[in-house]
């Protein structure tokens, strides 16, 4: 077998035909036909600078280092007359594997990291990233047909893992008070390199292995033992095995996992060292021989728990697309052919299509083993990257033609919530700020206000959606269709954009507080027209036609364009808590608002294309939708007779309630401790702030744990846990009459604390603490530590009166969407709803659709779906795709079970309702959580792993099914004034 790595090397044999499949050949004339194509096409525009080539720093450096030309005829242009300056096409793309290129051969995918290849990682990258395949980032594309087989070799050329993790019980490291250090509070301290476990929290940061983000393939292993999509694949360093080997005399008390004789068992069942070969098969969907998997765009990268952030976020990430039906029709629409080159422009609409990977890069990392919380990657600055350059580059379109961009938002963190449109004119990030280059060539600083007038044309120019999380839209009657963006929501206005008078922070934060007000303000904030609203690991397929203003020379004059993915302000609280700082110390200065990505900076020149683009033409030539997609109803939610045998009692449809919970290190309340457990638990000692042998609980205050508080249903992540959730998976189709399907509901109990941030005044202090004598010259208010107090849950109004009334009265915790990701089976989203300031839900979904990610609105916000699980026995995970919330926890095994009596669903007599009405509805059927519970449910987890295993606060606080006993936690109540 030949293999074929990521450098772009595709071996010694080429096709002896003058094909267009991906070979060196091909390759060398497609890259010359492009770059004559550039050429061609190269624009000249007068009187603007364009970022499209070197830097006039660069230029004069050039120029000084060289000799001088001979003397020439002199051609210089008037004073009066500026020089036209040449724009040519800048776009780049990583290259592509496709498996019928290769029969039967591997794609090697080789994760390197920055010491070795050097410097270059990605066209117009500043510098190295700690990881990625090959020296590359993204990664190859990987472009497959929906019933094809995708064979990888992933080999880790890492180094081992020289880090250690502190396991157990334990305040968090990078938190502790002054008087305790790692020395005096006594961590179980594992050596990395011999863990060998998916421990929660960020450790083992070379170990690695692959995901296929979108596939409905296989999880766990293949018949003849290959690896499918097993995220509980551990695929170590050689450098890790060479270790344990070498340390097999004192192996059984480094790494105690072991458990038996070291001398002759170095690996986990779920490791393996140096590389592992992964199939994934792709067709017979539901069972069905001639059922393809449905086209669309998905993405893949590495999934190893502990280790997940840290490597997806340097860049270790690339396209995986499923070509088939929906492609072939709209090749043909476009170009009369069903499979051209769809990297150049073809046909009489000048079609292509173009990939856009969008994230936030850490680069610039030089440690040896960014094994800690504070390692560097962490803590270095993230760059805007759209497929492997942080230099926008320059798309050129002939007015009226038309392209269909795949979009990737390959975020992982807070940051990554994103509104993807096109605006007209040029704009560019400045110091972190949007600005927009005016004709003159000077710069003015863009709001929303400008983006989204409240009178006056918009700026956004038309979209149409094909798909949304690489699944083309299918409507209420199962049919494919394509959304007309510019009717989303349309006429309407967006609160955030509202006039702003006075004090800019003041009157940004009036906006936000505006679009909680009611439940019109909410829908018009996120459902805008002519733009996608995209969370982190979203995807969407749409298209956009060059615009074609009547009478215009574009050959002479082209119309620039930028299009470009707005950060968001209402999906997380860090906006609020800058703006409530900004206006506590008087600043006029506008805050720094989140990073803006310009993806690219669009021309619209040359010759006008002549054929008519109709959407609805278009609308017809799509295929009929599979039953794999097609919705979900209610009716395959019904128990089916094998179940109703061993659960007798059951009521009509199969249900699930989901939490999601927890709140972060940097803003975890001050949590009192009884003083009657004080004595009881030693492990108190390490858990807390300060202590007293009064009986004055005041005076325990328990410290961040950990790993911090990010949980679902209550419960770390361990792949062990019994109490995951089972699936019903029907095997036998024709006995029970269909596949199984249950209906989901996800809370979001992360909510927002408020607390006064002001030095305490000694008269509301509680007594100083008298414990540990250590601690007496690092005396603290037992109310405040750090940016630690004493918080308080509230809903948004109340905690905007009080902030009004007294602005030391602050947000405290900066709670966040979770987007929601389930693997290898997609879901049928009925609603998606978000708390407006008095807790009550407005759900924003006027249809429902097809998503494999879905953000859980904060403060309490539901959403609800419907899932299938047609085909795969095995288990799979559901988890935060704020990857560092997974690395800690935030992640949960399923289970597909054919066993009717295994399956642990709960049943309902009815299911929830889509549409944007029926909130009632559903309240009945799934009540939201109130403040004092959520509050509860987010200061305490159960860590079920076998090594890390840790109740928290304390053990007895939950009951013998290790189910919180919320009594046990008090909730701070705000004085009476």
């Amino acid at each position: 077998m030949q293999n074929h790595d990521t450098q772009g090397n595709r071996g010694n044999t080429v096709k002896e035909d003058n094909s267009t499949g991906d070979h060196p050949i091909a390759d060398g004339r497609r890259n010359f036909l492009r770059n004559a194509a550039f050429g061609a096409l190269a624009t000249t525009v007068g009187g603007t600078s364009y970022a499209c080539g070197p830097s006039p720093e660069q230029t004069a450096k050039t120029n000084a280092n060289s000799k001088p030309a001979p003397a020439a005829a002199d051609t210089s242009t008037p004073a009066a007359v500026k020089t036209p300056q040449v724009v040519a096409e800048t776009w780049n793309e990583p290259w592509v594997w496709r498996p019928s290129d290769w029969p039967g051969q591997q794609l090697d995918l080789q994760v390197v990291e920055n010491q070795n290849p050097g410097i270059n990682v990605g066209l117009g990258n500043p510098g190295s990233v700690i990881f990625s395949f090959g020296g590359n980032t993204p990664g190859p594309t990987i472009r497959m047909k929906g019933d094809e087989t995708l064979f990888v070799r992933l080999r880790n050329h890492l180094a081992t893992n020289a880090g250690q993790t502190a396991v157990g019980p334990g305040p968090d490291a990078a938190t502790l008070v002054p008087w305790l250090t790692k020395e005096t509070v006594p961590y179980d301290w594992r050596q990395d390199f011999c863990l060998g476990e998916h421990t929660n929290g960020v450790h083992s940061e070379h170990t690695t292995n692959l995901h296929t983000h979108g596939l409905h393939v296989r999880p766990d292993r293949n018949p003849n033992g290959t690896h499918s999509d097993n995220v509980i694949l551990r695929v170590t360093p050689q450098a890790d095995l060479r270790r344990r080997e070498q340390n097999a005399p004192d192996l059984a008390a480094t790494c105690r996992f072991l458990g038996k004789e070291t001398e002759t068992y170095f690996l986990r069942g779920d490791e393996t060292a140096g590389q592992a070969d992964y199939e994934f098969r792709l067709g017979n969907v539901m069972g069905d021989p001639d059922q393809k998997h449905p086209p669309g765009t998905h993405w893949y990268h590495p999934h190893c728990h502990g280790a997940t952030h840290n490597q997806v976020a340097s860049g270790m990430a690339g396209f995986l697309i499923v070509e088939g039906d929906v492609d072939e029709a709209v090749n043909d629409y476009f170009t009369d052919r069903p499979d051209p080159d769809t990297t150049l422009k073809t046909g009489d609409f000048d079609y292509r299509e173009r990939l856009m990977f969008m994230q936030r890069v850490n680069v610039g990392n030089v440690s040896k083993d960014p094994d800690s919380r504070n390692a560097a990657l962490q803590a270095t600055s993230a760059l805007p990257f759209v497929n492997g350059s942080n230099n926008p580059p320059n798309i050129l379109m002939r007015p009226g033609a038309v392209e269909r961009w795949r979009v990737i938002n390959g975020s992982v963190d807070g940051r990554g919530y994103k509104h993807f449109m096109v605006l007209k004119g040029r704009y560019e990030i400045q110091n972190g700020v949007l600005v927009q280059v005016l004709d003159d060539g000077k710069t003015k600083r863009v709001n929303l206000s400008d983006i989204e007038p409240y009178s006056g044309p918009s700026p956004k120019q038309q979209l149409w959606q094909l798909a949304f999380d690489g699944i083309t839209l299918v409507n209420a009657k199962g049919k494919y269709y394509i959304e007309d963006l510019a009717q989303q929501n349309a006429g309407t206005k967006n609160p955030l954009a509202a006039p702003m008078q006075g004090n800019p922070n003041q009157a940004l934060l009036n906006n936000l507080s505006n679009v909680f007000k009611s439940a019109e303000n909410i829908r018009n904030t996120w459902v805008r027209p002519n733009e996608v609203y995209l969370g982190p690991a979203n995807r969407t397929d749409v298209f956009f036609q060059a615009p074609d203003i009547d009478k215009h020379d574009y050959t002479a004059k082209p119309v620039e364009y930028t299009v470009i993915a707005k950060a968001a302000l209402i999906h997380a609280d860090t906006p609020l808590q800058n703006l409530q700082k900004a206006i506590q110390s008087n600043q006029t200065q506008p805050i720094t608002p989140p990073t803006d990505v310009i993806l690219a900076h669009l021309f619209v020149t040359g010759e006008r294309v002549t054929a008519k683009f109709s959407i609805r033409d278009l609308q017809k030539a799509l295929p009929s939708a599979p039953a794999y997609l097609q919705p979900v109803d209610k009716s395959e939610l019904e128990l089916t007779p094998a179940e109703r045998a061993v659960k007798p009692d059951a009521k009509r449809y199969r249900t699930r309630t989901i939490r999601y919970s927890g709140v972060g290190a940097q803003g975890f309340p001050l949590m009192q401790a009884p003083a009657d457990q004080i004595a009881k638990y030693p492990e108190l000692d390490r858990l807390q702030y300060a202590a007293s042998p009064s009986e004055d609980s005041q005076n325990a205050v328990f410290m961040t744990p950990n790993i911090r508080t990010m949980a679902i249903n209550g419960r770390k992540f361990s792949p062990n846990d019994p109490k995951r959730p089972r699936a019903y998976v029907i095997i036998d189709e024709q006995q029970d009459g269909g596949h199984a399907a249950e209906e989901w509901v996800l809370f979001n109990e992360s909510i927002t604390l408020w607390g006064n941030v002001a030095n305490t005044p000694p008269e509301e202090r509680a007594p100083e603490p008298l414990g540990d004598p250590r601690s007496k010259q690092y005396r603290q208010p037992s109310y405040q530590f750090n940016a630690h107090y004493v918080s308080y849950p509230l809903q948004r109004k109340q905690g905007n009166a009080y902030f009004q009334e007294n602005h030391d009265f602050q947000a405290v915790t900066r709670a966040i969407d979770h987007p929601f990701h389930q693997h290898q089976n997609p879901f049928w989203v009925m609603r998606i709803e978000i708390p407006d300031e008095n807790g009550n839900l407005v759900n924003i979904l006027a249809q429902p659709r097809w998503q494999d990610t879905v953000w859980i609105p904060r403060n309490g916000g539901r959403v609800v779906f419907r899932s299938r699980f047609p085909d795969f026995v095995g288990t799979w995970v559901n988890h935060c795709h704020i990857l560092l919330h997974e690395d800690n926890g935030m992640m949960q095994v399923v289970q597909g079970t054919p066993i009717a009596s295994e399956a642990n669903y709960d049943t309902a007599d009815a299911v929830a309702q889509g549409g944007l009405n029926n909130p009632n509805q559903t309240n009945k059927l799934y009540p939201p959580p109130d403040l004092k519970s959520m509050y509860r449910h987010s200061v305490a987890f159960v860590d079920p792993n076998h090594t890390t295993g840790q109740k928290f606060p304390l053990p007895s606080y939950f009951d013998k099914d290790d189910k919180l006993i919320e009594a046990m936690i008090p909730v701070p109540e705000l004085p009476q004034s």
